[in-house]
Parts: structure tokens; sequence; C-alpha cells
């Protein structure tokens, strides 16, 4: 690698992986070097007690400059807030990398010369004039983006990054959500922490997921689209837990998390490829409700849409209505503020956007309990992370047979995407897991509507 005379555009970028780290000795010679370059520029207070710390976040921040050099792109480290509504990032996937850490570090590197920054703006309009969520515009922070200067690429010698730098092996794969400090007036700081539990379901979900990343690297998902922020480097999976009310319990959500393609927005799917084939989107149509259903003990008819409750009233808005009221811990006297502005943008007859259409939420609570009366007993009862856990073990069920018969996807949630002519096969496969799930653990076999949408370039 020559360090003459190349500098990293600021236009292309690849985000932070947290799990990218170097792993050979030549590459930890030059981890040795850094760190009694950057040491005098540290904090100095309890250095020796939080020097392991610093060496741990300085090994993934090199491994991702050197990567991103080698690329010609910039490394997206994303520390501020990403919208209005949310609290800052804390920690990353990696519980060893706190944000101050993270800062910490950058600002040594940046004091000795051996990292560009370009430091992130908070509070960017993104739609200038718009009105999102009454009188406050829609905004987000760009986040703060670092660069290896040719000072930094010395140290490197010859060595190349391909050979010298990879995802670490022990990666964790189980992440717990826990909620921290919250109240009347402070929204819940969510933090995510290893798994030390080594309870059945951790057990499980590490073997599970592991087997996934392994599979996805064999079965890659190729984006031939032209955006060019995209993360294609994240391509492992995580399991993620939610502690409830402070207290750990492995059955609350357990969805996977990490792989780019999740947040590829929907109108680019069509520009993917999965085992040399365009793909579809195979999907569990109101997964949570259709699960809801075979908790109660209810049957289901997969025919019917079941959010459709009023003719003006948006299908996306109901949706979230319902979710909000499995989520809620009490009952709710007003619809959440971007649920009331969804109903508000869908309710009129005329088409247009009204606050007087938008219906009261006792309106609409009456209108889900004529429809479901059997929901009365569920709702307001934080039932909805629970939900979603049987979610994810019916779609941990369809990954394993997936990855054992060699077929290239694409996790989406409560869906997958698969080659095109893989996707009836997939849809009956689904349908049974559902089915065969519902008998076991409720006794309530119910048959979901499991959706094809072809995607083609």
């Amino acid at each position: 690698m020559s360090s003459q005379g190349h500098r990293p555009p600021s236009d292309s970028f690849q985000h932070l992986h947290t799990d990218l780290v170097a792993t050979s000795p030549e590459a930890y010679a030059v981890l040795d070097r850094v760190v009694k370059t950057i040491i005098p520029f540290l904090p100095q207070r309890k250095l020796r007690s939080t020097l392991a710390k610093y060496i741990g976040v300085l090994d993934v921040l090199l491994a991702n400059l050197i990567v991103a050099y080698d690329r010609g792109s910039r490394v997206v480290v994303k520390l501020d807030a990403t919208h209005w509504t949310r609290q800052t990032r804390s920690r990353y996937g990696n519980p060893d990398l706190t944000a101050k850490a993270v800062k910490n570090t950058i600002v040594a590197l940046e004091s000795t010369s051996l990292i560009t920054v370009h430091v992130g703006n908070y509070f960017e309009d993104i739609t200038p004039g718009a009105e999102f969520a009454g009188d406050r515009k829609r905004r987000a922070a760009r986040a703060t983006t670092i660069a290896a200067t040719d000072a930094l690429i010395t140290h490197m010698g010859s060595i190349y990054p391909a050979d010298h730098y990879h995802t670490r092996e022990s990666a964790e794969v189980v992440i717990l959500k826990k909620g921290v400090g919250g109240g009347s007036s402070k929204p819940r700081d969510w933090r995510e922490y290893t798994a030390a539990d080594e309870t059945p379901t951790v057990a499980l979900s590490r073997t599970l997921v592991r087997a996934l990343n392994r599979h996805t690297q064999e079965h890659p998902i190729e984006y031939l689209g032209d955006l060019e922020s995209i993360p294609l480097e994240r391509t492992f999976y995580r399991r993620q837990f939610a502690s409830v009310d402070d207290t750990i319990r492995w059955d609350q959500y357990g969805r996977l998390h990490g792989h780019w393609v999740q947040n590829l927005p929907s109108r680019e799917r069509k520009h993917l490829v999965i085992d040399d084939e365009g793909v579809a989107d195979v999907d569990i149509a109101a997964c949570m409700l259709t699960v809801l259903h075979a908790y109660a003990g209810k049957r289901f008819d997969p025919n019917n849409d079941p959010y459709h409750l009023h003719p003006q009233w948006k299908r996306s808005a109901v949706k979230l209505g319902i979710v909000a009221m499995l989520n809620a811990p009490k009952r709710l006297k007003v619809f959440p503020q971007e649920i009331s502005h969804k109903f508000t943008a869908s309710s009129c007859p005329d088409g247009t956007s009204h606050d007087s259409c938008r219906p009261s939420y006792r309106e609409f609570e009456a209108k889900v309990f004529e429809r479901y009366p059997f929901m009365a007993e569920y709702v307001y009862r934080k039932l909805g992370m629970h939900l979603m856990f049987h979610e994810s073990e019916i779609m941990g069920r369809v990954l394993l047979q997936f990855i054992d018969e060699g077929v290239g996807l694409g996790y989406l949630y409560d869906g997958l995407l698969v080659a095109a002519s893989q996707a009836e096969w997939v849809r009956e496969v689904i349908v049974n897991s559902f089915t065969t799930y519902t008998a076991e653990i409720f006794n309530c076999p119910v048959t979901p509507k499991v959706r094809i949408r072809p995607l083609t370039t």
C-alpha cells in the first residue's frame, strides 16, 4: 500500500464496523506504535485503569481507518442524535466502545495528525419549510466522519489491510437492550449490553446467528444500485433482546439486527441480487396481530386485511395504533404524536389533511374492540415485545431450514428477501413453520397470510 499522494475522497463513506479489528502480529505492532504516539493526548486522569479500554477502541478505529483508506473512503462515526426525537447514542454494538471513549480517542488521533475529522452538525434541516409533529421541522444530525492521513499510513509500513484486519471471531452475537433512567420529563436511554447469562435461549441464539452469519458470507447479497451511503461492509447479524422494568428476560423482542440490507430503502431492493438472481420480498402480513390470535387461542382469517377498520383510515396508521396499544403499560388517552400525524394525513374524505378529520383515540379504540373484542384482555399490558419474541422464534426455524438447504437470503424481521425463483417455496415454508409453531406453543394452529412481492430491475 502506497502512502504517496492518496487522500480519501470526502463523498465516499463506510460506517464504523465495531467488530473489525487487527488479527495479525504485524497489525498488533502498528497498534502498539500508535498507542505510544497518542498516550500523551488521552485524558490522564485514571489513565492506568482506562488505558485498556482506549486500546480496544483504538484497535477498532485503526482497523476501520486503514480498510477505509484502502477503499478510498471515510469512516462514519455516529456519536450524535440521528433525529430530534432520539437520544444521543451512548453505546455501539461492542459494549466496550462507549461514545466518550471513542470521542477521546478521536481527539487524540487528530491531535497527533494521524487522522482528519469532519464533525457532524446537530439538527440540520433535511426538509426545509416542511412541518413535522406540530411546529417542529424534521431534522437529522450529520454524523462525524474521520479519515487516515499519510502520517498514519506511514505507521503501517507495507502491510496490506485485507491480510491483517478482519471481523473478530469472538464477536458477540446476542445483545440485551436495557432502558436506563427515564421518567415523566426525560425519555429512557436505551443501552446495549453483552448477554452474560448463558440461558438455553441465549445459547441457541448464538448457534442460530453464527450459522446465519457463516451462511451470509457464503451467499452474499449484491447491490447493483448507485447509492453510495450504504454500509456494505456490515454483513453480520446479531440477536437483540429487551429488558422489561429493568428485569432481564429472554422472552422479549429477539429480532436480528446488523446487516446492511435491513436499512436499505425499499425502493432500492429492486437492485439486489441473491445467488445470481433478482429478488422477491416474502413477508408475513400483520405478523404481530396474527401471533396475538394464536396467543389468545382465537381463530384467524388470513383472507381479510386485519388492519382495515375504516375506509378513511390509512392502513399504516391503524397498524401503528394497534402496536401502541399492545406495547403500552397502561391505557392511552391520546394517540402518540407520530401516529396522530399519520391519521391526520389520511382521514379526510376529500384527500386533504385537517386535524378535524382525525379520529379521537377513544373512537379508534372502540373500532379496534368492535373488530376484535378479545383484545380488551391483552392491550395495555406491554405484551408487544413478547409477541415479537414468538415472531422471531418462528423466523429462526425458517432461517435454520434455509441455511441447511443452502438458500441465499436476507432477513427482514417478519420476512425474507430471496431469489425470485425460490419465493413460492419460501412462502410455503413460512406458512408451515408458523402453523406448526403456534400449534406447539399455544395449542392453537394459526395460518398466516404470507405475501410475495417480486422485485425486478
